[in-house]
């Protein structure tokens, strides 16, 4: 049996969402992203279930990714 999590932390909220934890704060301070729960007196959490019907509602998008060019990443000269 595997558990699923029910509730996440703030770095892992980010994640879950593919946002930065700084994009994801002035999203919420905004009033445009799920608030957290208070699980003690110095702990919050968000559900997975919110984050996931948050994901759902953003609008699909008309761009692409970008392409892979395939081009060789510059490396660092060896002295």
């Amino acid at each position: 049996m595997t558990l699923q999590p029910i509730a996440v932390d703030r770095e892992t909220a980010a994640k879950f969402v593919v946002l930065s934890v700084t994009t994801m704060e002035l999203l919420l301070r905004q009033g445009v992203f799920p608030k957290p729960r208070r699980v003690s007196p110095a702990r919050v959490v968000w559900l997975v279930r919110e984050l996931t019907d948050w994901m759902e509602s953003r609008p699909v998008s008309e761009l692409l990714p970008p392409r892979n060019t395939g081009a060789a990443k510059p490396r660092p000269a060896l002295v």
